[in-house]
């Protein structure tokens, strides 16, 4: 009762505004119910009273963290392990942002220091498993997630990655058994979803991959990569223009993906738009320098346009 329990710690401060725990505990009532902004207000009002409070920093920064404001979030997790270096909590969700920015040896450090004082931290295995997948270690990775589900075998986020982890090692039917279960563990859950669509495109069975992409975009409708599976799954169906949307429409909701703008660009080749597939493609790499995908649709682009040194310049950069 998120709502009566925020009611009373108002209350609290009210009458006494020094309680530095009415402030603390209102931010957590208030990040429960996704009141992020007045959430920030009130650790930050704790923290004022109380400048060495860890736990108000750590929760300060998962506020932070779910507006979106990144760098602030890591300072903040940062200050709460300064204050307090065995913070478990604080160093876990400090490694989850570092892995998101790709500073991998961070935040295996701090795994292994979560570790080193509790050796059953499921928290700390699940890094490390995301740290091996992105750095394509995928044996190490699927021991971590194993681990992770050995100690909770509840954890649907350690089955949903270890099914990604085989579907990179080309185990596709094991992929697809470790996230249906993930999936009967918590059925609302977008990405594990959108994985088994991923799985079910890479297997030829299109139809079904919609449906599933369909159903993680309802569950959240902001879901970049969603749109860009679903986008590809209409192409194999021969559906470009609404493919051509898709795309479109992770553009807009995620302007980083490289994969969205390289996949419109081909598209937009497809129906002889060179001119904006050129611009698409030049998008994608600038978001990513090696993305093959892009270099051969400019390849093919130049080489339409009659372009054939450029043509053949960018096809040597594949």
């Amino acid at each position: 009762r998120h709502d009566d329990a925020a009611a009373q710690y108002q209350a609290a401060v009210r009458l006494n505004p020094n309680i530095v725990e009415a402030y603390y505990n209102l931010g957590n009532a208030q990040s429960a119910l996704k009141k992020y902004d007045e959430a920030v207000e009130n650790y930050r009002q704790a923290i004022r009273r109380h400048p060495n409070y860890a736990a108000a920093y750590n929760n300060l920064g998962n506020a932070l963290k779910a507006q979106g404001a990144v760098e602030q979030a890591v300072e903040n997790y940062l200050h709460a392990i300064k204050l307090k270096p065995d913070f478990a909590a604080a160093c876990n969700n400090l490694a989850i942002l570092l892995i998101g920015q790709g500073r991998l040896e961070e935040a295996d450090a701090l795994a292994q220091r979560v570790l080193q004082a509790n050796p059953d931290s499921v928290e700390a295995y699940f890094n490390l498993g995301n740290i091996r997948m992105e750095q394509d270690n995928i044996e190490d990775a699927i021991v971590h997630f194993q681990r992770v589900i050995q100690l909770n075998p509840n954890y649907a986020e350690a089955r949903n990655n270890l099914g990604m982890a085989f579907k990179r090692q080309g185990r596709l039917e094991e992929a697809k058994t470790a996230i249906e279960h993930a999936l009967k563990l918590k059925p609302a859950f977008p990405e594990a979803i959108c994985n088994l669509g991923y799985i079910n495109l890479s297997q030829g069975h299109i139809k079904t991959a919609i449906e599933k992409f369909r159903q993680a975009i309802l569950l959240k409708p902001d879901y970049a990569d969603a749109y860009v599976h679903l986008g590809n799954a209409l192409i194999g169906q021969g559906d470009v223009i609404q493919a051509g949307e898709c795309y479109q429409r992770a553009i807009a909701l995620q302007p980083t993906s490289a994969s969205a703008y390289s996949n419109l660009a081909s598209v937009l080749k497809s129906q002889g738009k060179l001119e904006a597939a050129e611009k698409m493609a030049r998008e994608a790499l600038k978001l990513q320098s090696d993305c093959v995908h892009a270099y051969n649709t400019l390849y093919d682009i130049y080489f339409l346009q009659g372009k054939i040194k450029a043509s053949i310049e960018t096809w040597q950069k594949t």
